[in-house]
């Protein structure tokens, strides 16, 4: 008998329940017919003077069924003074230049990014090779706060910065924009000054500011279907919190946020004067702009819920390794701390949360290494996007 009958007729109980009653077959592919459709990327048009210090805002024209992914393409001046050291745009500059995108409906503010968001996101979900394509279209970054060029002079820096909106990362949640008829979509867009997207002296004028969005075209079918019927989206919002806090010390945050939280994340940094390091992407205290940083601003931290500790306080290392390996799967620069209610929150599939709503007060208590610093904290939470009678809106306010 051969080898390989022999295992097959070696059956027993314990078989039963791992080859009883078989429901997939490893050897024969199954593939589902999908629903006809084509997309295009179109340039949108901007209100404003898209520049440093600016604020633009974009209506989405109506050139499609759907709305996709979202980029803003710009560049960036070459910096002048050879004799600086410093004078280099920051890390993941493009993300820095977005002071902040807000995205409404209708006149009503669905979700909000902000530069410091973008950029913990895509630490915390990118792998090495997603961050290495991530360099070439917002620019590169240095590790653990360090500047990644220090080279004095440099050339003019093409950007293609991606939004990151639940609509632009998942194909599922593309905004329906044939069942809007009544309301518009706007991207309100503000840029960060030109001295605060540089390590050093920042001068000169953006050029070549554009909006590029993917848009859908769907089949007569499901066209008609979308454009009859009500929607209801399951979204992810984000929230953020700023404040001040001081080394050595015990601060109590206390956290105005609301809805079912996925996540919890937050990030401290020294003030400019104090800042040896990367001028947007330094969580450390002690790195420059040509060596990583080796200690976290942040020595510890837990959360109280309506006065009860939801976990024991943790140093660093568990909101900055063991959380990030548990849920996420990707190192995130050190200083960037992060608390997950679900198991895997960076997919789209509710895996556990904590709904905020519900709970009167929530604390982050964080006790800070460095003095005078400031600190971000965001929430990614879930909240509900209703199309309904040519008009959209959330079905929960913040």
């Amino acid at each position: 008998m051969a080898g390989a009958l022999m295992q097959l007729v070696a059956y027993g109980a314990q078989d039963v329940y791992l080859t009883a009653d078989p429901t997939v077959t490893f050897w024969k592919a199954v593939y589902r017919r999908h629903t006809n459709f084509a997309m295009e990327s179109m340039s949108q048009t901007l209100s404003g003077t898209p520049n440093f210090g600016n604020k633009v805002v974009c209506r989405i024209s109506r050139n499609g069924d759907l709305l996709h992914r979202c980029y803003v393409k710009a560049t960036l001046p070459a910096l002048g003074s050879t004799s600086v050291v410093d004078d280099t745009w920051c890390n993941r500059v493009g993300f820095r230049l977005l002071k902040s995108v807000e995205l409404r409906v209708g006149g009503q503010q669905i979700d909000k990014h902000y530069s410091s968001w973008m950029h913990i996101w895509t630490e915390l979900t990118h792998n090495t090779d997603m961050k290495a394509l991530l360099d070439k279209l917002v620019g590169p970054k240095g590790v653990d706060g360090a500047d990644f060029d220090v080279s004095g002079t440099g050339p003019l820096l093409d950007l293609n910065i991606p939004l990151l909106f639940s609509f632009c990362r998942n194909p599922g949640l593309a905004l329906p924009l044939i069942a809007l008829q009544y309301h518009e979509i706007e991207l309100w867009i503000e840029f960060e000054t030109a001295a605060n997207c540089a390590n050093g002296t920042g001068t000169g004028s953006l050029s070549g500011v554009e909006l590029w969005a993917d848009y859908i075209f769907l089949d007569t079918e499901e066209r008609k279907e979308f454009a009859q019927k009500p929607h209801e989206y399951l979204i992810e919002i984000t929230q953020q919190q700023q404040a001040s806090c001081t080394a050595g010390t015990n601060n109590s945050i206390r956290l105005t946020f609301n809805h079912p939280t996925k996540f919890v994340t937050w990030a401290i940094q020294e003030t400019a004067a104090n800042n040896a390091g990367d001028i947007f992407t330094n969580f450390t205290t002690n790195a420059t702009t040509t060596t990583a940083g080796t200690t976290s601003c942040v020595l510890q931290a837990k959360l109280r819920l309506n006065g009860q500790d939801r976990f024991a306080t943790r140093d660093n290392t568990y909101f900055n390794y063991v959380q990030p390996y548990q849920h996420f799967e990707n190192k995130p620069d050190l200083g960037i701390n992060v608390y997950s209610f679900a198991l895997k929150p960076a997919e789209h599939q509710p895996s556990g949360s904590c709904n905020l709503s519900r709970i009167d007060n929530v604390n982050l208590e964080v006790t800070p290494v460095a003095d005078g610093a400031s600190i971000d904290v965001y929430a990614f939470s879930y909240n509900v996007f209703r199309v309904a009678s040519g008009m959209g809106g959330l079905a929960y306010s913040n």
